[in-house]
């Protein structure tokens, strides 16, 4: 079997350029998948009986060789809440603390939530023209804060196999909410170590 690692390829960095490459992995995650992550599950229980929304899409390309190459995917995230709470990614940490990992936002503003296992946590702000690095031990989730879709980049070390466990178990340390002020951060009440 011939990899799509074997040849160079150069491409415009855009959402819609990334999605059309015949190649690479594609998911979706809608509502029904992610409803107990919300803080206000009965609310999104109401929501699934009018509709199931896409909530994020991804694509990613795993690199496939021996060596040290890297793997690369985009994830859409589309405007939306539940109760006020702002659409996002179900989050991760990466097995063992290892391999670290880039993002570069594409389209639309977003946040990025970093923790520890330990539950110290960070936020950073996301829009087109950042690049933010994110250490291996962190676990993150992004949220849309925006009306469009948030689109960005990921590039990461080969062979990371992604931990959900613990981020399912426990959720994240902070939530996002809307507020006159664009988006607030709330403590989860459900988070548990």
């Amino acid at each position: 079997m011939t990899s799509k690692f074997e040849n160079d390829f150069q491409i415009p960095l855009n959402p819609e350029a990334l999605a059309a490459l015949p190649f690479g992995d594609k998911s979706v995650r809608r509502l029904s998948d992610l409803k107990t992550y919300f803080l206000n599950v009965d609310k999104a229980e109401a929501m699934l009986q009018e509709d199931d929304p896409v909530v994020y899409e991804t694509w990613q390309m795993e690199y496939d060789l021996d060596g040290s190459g890297l793997s690369i995917g985009t994830t859409k995230i589309y405007p939306g809440n539940v109760a006020g709470e702002f659409f996002f990614t179900r989050g991760h940490f990466h097995t063992d603390d290892i391999g670290d990992e880039l993002y570069v936002p594409l389209t639309g503003i977003g946040v990025l939530a970093l923790t520890t296992k330990d539950g110290e946590s960070k936020v950073i702000e996301l829009k087109p023209g950042d690049l933010v690095y994110v250490p291996g031990h962190l676990a993150h989730r992004t949220i849309n804060i925006g009306d469009e879709p948030l689109t960005f980049l990921s590039i990461w070390a080969s062979h990371i196999d992604h931990d959900y466990d613990i981020v399912t178990k426990s959720g994240f340390p902070e939530l996002f909410f809307q507020s006159d002020e664009g988006y607030s951060v709330v403590k989860n009440p459900k988070f548990a170590l």
